[in-house]
C-alpha cells in the first residue's frame, strides 16, 4: 500500500471510529435514530462524499441533504427536541471534514459531540443553577469578546504608538473573563465550599470587592469576623498568583525575571492567609456575602480606558522622567493591580520597557493595593478585622514594596 493509500485508509478509519464513539452514546441513550451501526455508517458516508468531492462541494452537499431528509423524515408526532438529528448531521459533517481536513480537529469535534450528548443531565443542571443575572453576565462577556473586540481598529495611535484600541480591549477581555470565571465558579462551589472556596474565588472575582463586602458584613455581624478574616486573607493572597498569570500570558520574559521575587511575596501572603484561615476555621463560621456580577459594559470601558492611560503614562514617564513610573504604578495600583500589570507587560512585549522593571512595577502596584485594602478593612469593619487582617496586610504591603525596590 503506497503512502497516499495509507493516508486515505487512516482518514476513513478515524471517521468511522468517531462515528462509532457517537453511536455508542446514542445506543446507550436508546435513540430512535439508531446507534452503534447507524452513526458509523453516516460518518463513512461523509468521508466517502469528501473523497468524491475534490474541488466540487456538491457531493458533500447532496449527502448532507440526504442525511437531513432521512433524519427529519423519521420524526414522529410528539417527538421533543432535535438532539439526535443534530448529532447525526454533525457525524456526517465530521466524516466529510476528515476526508481532507485536520484529523486533530475532526477528533476534537467528534469527542465534543459525544461529550455534549453524554453529559446532558449535568449540563441542564448547570444551566438551572444560573439565574437571569448570571446569564446576562455571560451574554455581556460574549458582546465584549465576540462583537466589540473584532471591530476595533488594530492600529497604534498617539505618542510612540502606545494606544492600540484592539490591544487595550483584548486586555479587557482577559480580565473580565478571569473575573467572570471566578464568579460562575462561585455559583457552583462557593456556598457549599466554605471559606476556602469563597476566599480563592473572591480573589479571582475581585479581592478589593471581597475585602469590602466581608468587612462590612463583619461590622454588621461581629460573630462572622473569623470567617470574614479568613476569606479576605485568602482573596488578598490570590492577587500575587493573578499577577504571575497575567505576566505569563502577555509578557513571559517579565515573568521569567520576576517569578522568584513575586513568588516570595506570594509565599508570604499564602503563609499569612493560611495562619488566619486556620485560626478562623477553629473560631467559628458566619453568614455569607454574595459576590456581585463582575461583568458590565461601563466597567469594562472604564478598565480599558484606564489600561490605555496607564500604559501611555508609563511609556512617557519611563522615557522623559526617570523614576516617575514608580509613582504611577503606586497610585494606579491603589484600586486596580490588573491595569498596571497588563500595561507594563504590554510595554515589555513591545520593547518599550525592560522585563526587570515590569515585574517590579507590578509588585509595587500589588503593594499599594494591599496597603489600600488594609486601610479599607480596618475602616469598613469598624476595627473588627483591624488586628486580624488589617495589620498583617499592612506588613505584607511593606514586604512586597521592599522586595520590588531592593531585589538585586
Amino acid at each position: 500500500m503506497d503512502p497516499q493509500d495509507q493516508q486515505t485508509a487512516l482518514r476513513l478509519a478515524i471517521a468511522v471510529l468517531l462515528g462509532a464513539l457517537i453511536g455508542m452514546q446514542r445506543e446507550q441513550a436508546q435513540s430512535r435514530l439508531g446507534g452503534v451501526r447507524t452513526f458509523p455508517l453516516v460518518a463513512l458516508l461523509g468521508v466517502l462524499a469528501g473523497f468524491l468531492s475534490g474541488p466540487s462541494p456538491w457531493p458533500v452537499a447532496a449527502g448532507l441533504l440526504a442525511v437531513a431528509a432521512v433524519a427529519f423524515g423519521a420524526r414522529k408526532a410528539g417527538d421533543d427536541g432535535v438532539t439526535s438529528e443534530a448529532a447525526l448531521l454533525a457525524t456526517y459533517l465530521i466524516g466529510a471534514y476528515a476526508a481532507d481536513g485536520s484529523l486533530a480537529v475532526a477528533g476534537i469535534a467528534g469527542a465534543a459531540v459525544a461529550v455534549l450528548l453524554q453529559f446532558k443531565p449535568e449540563l441542564h443542571g448547570a444551566v438551572d443553577k444560573l439565574g437571569e443575572d448570571d446569564m446576562r453576565a455571560i451574554m455581556r462577556f460574549s458582546v465584549i469578546a465576540m462583537i466589540i473586540l473584532p471591530i476595533l481598529p488594530n492600529h497604534a495611535y498617539g505618542p510612540h504608538g502606545t494606544l492600540n484600541p484592539r490591544e487595550a480591549w483584548l486586555m479587557v477581555v482577559l480580565v473580565v473573563g478571569l473575573n467572570l470565571s471566578g464568579y460562575i465558579a462561585y455559583k457552583f462551589v462557593g456556598k457549599r465550599g466554605g471559606m476556602l472556596a469563597a476566599g480563592l474565588l473572591g480573589g479571582l472575582i475581585s479581592s478589593t470587592a471581597t475585602a469590602f463586602g466581608w468587612s462590612r458584613h463583619a461590622a454588621k455581624e461581629p460573630s462572622s469576623a473569623p470567617m470574614a478574616a479568613g476569606i479576605v486573607a485568602l482573596a488578598c493572597a490570590v492577587v500575587f498568583a493573578r499577577i504571575m498569570g497575567e505576566l505569563g500570558v502577555v509578557a513571559p520574559a517579565a515573568l521569567a525575571r520576576g517569578a522568584l521575587p513575586i513568588g516570595l511575596a506570594g509565599l508570604a501572603a499564602a503563609l499569612f492567609s493560611a495562619a488566619v484561615f486556620r485560626r478562623s476555621a477553629k473560631e467559628g463560621r458566619g453568614g455569607g456575602v454574595e459576590p456581585k456580577n463582575p461583568v458590565g459594559l461601563p466597567a469594562a470601558v472604564g478598565f480599558g480606558a484606564g489600561y490605555a492611560v496607564i500604559g501611555l503614562l508609563m511609556s512617557l514617564g519611563h522615557e522623559r522622567m526617570a523614576g516617575s513610573e514608580w509613582l504611577i504604578a503606586a497610585v494606579s495600583g491603589l484600586t486596580d493591580v490588573d491595569a498596571v500589570t497588563l500595561s507594563t507587560a504590554r510595554l515589555v512585549r513591545n520593547g518599550a520597557l525592560e522585563a526587570d522593571m515590569a515585574w517590579r512595577l507590578a509588585l509595587i502596584a500589588a503593594s499599594s493595593n494591599t496597603a489600600f485594602k488594609a486601610a479599607l478593612v480596618a475602616v469598613v469593619s469598624r476595627r473588627t478585622l483591624a488586628a486580624r487582617v488589617g495589620l498583617p496586610l499592612a506588613a505584607l504591603a511593606c514586604l512586597s514594596c521592599a522586595i520590588a525596590v531592593l531585589w538585586p
